[in-house]
């Protein structure tokens, strides 16, 4: 049997490229997140104007703070504890990205009326679970009990502005 020694080398070469390409793990492709907006409102209780009023001041709080915010609003927690759903959020989310871990997701659920502060590593020792506890107890949902959804997210922002303000 004669080789023909024209096709040696693109052989190789092609099943060199083969293997490399299957090599290459899911870990080298681009993440697609479900959550890129720092506020989402899945459940539209807020009006066209407070959504966009709100996107400002998490930008600003961002800014002021240096620790990103993002908010979602969510209908229902489908079987889920508002635990395992804001720990999914976030895995889905744009924070994931953030190394120094400064950052704060606030997740409201509009069926089963649960809201839920989990904050990053990198913010943890400014913003204690105490503080998150009172600012979600005085600020946020005697608002919500109103259905003053936007007063009680503003409210919100403020008052961790404060805490975090407070603790630097």
């Amino acid at each position: 049997m004669k080789i023909n020694r024209n096709y040696i080398l693109p052989t190789l070469l092609f099943v060199i490229s083969i293997g490399l390409l299957s090599s290459c793990s899911s870990d080298n492709k681009a993440k697609v997140f479900t959550y890129n907006d720092k506020l989402v409102d899945e459940a539209s209780l807020l009006s066209k104007n407070e959504v966009e009023s709100l996107k400002g001041m998490v930008s600003d709080f961002g800014v002021k703070n240096k620790v990103e915010l993002m908010i979602v609003i969510k209908d229902s927690l489908r079987g889920k504890t508002i635990f395992d759903l804001s720990e999914q959020i976030y895995k889905q989310s744009v924070l994931t990205q953030i190394e120094s871990g400064k950052w704060i997701l606030i997740v409201f659920i509009t069926a089963e009326r649960e809201l839920r502060i989990n904050v990053g590593t990198g913010t943890e020792d400014r913003l204690s679970d105490k503080n998150c506890g009172i600012v979600i107890r005085k600020e946020i949902v005697p608002q919500f009990k109103d259905k003053k959804y936007y007063d009680g997210l503003k409210k919100g922002i403020i008052a961790l502005t404060n805490v975090l303000e407070q603790n630097k």
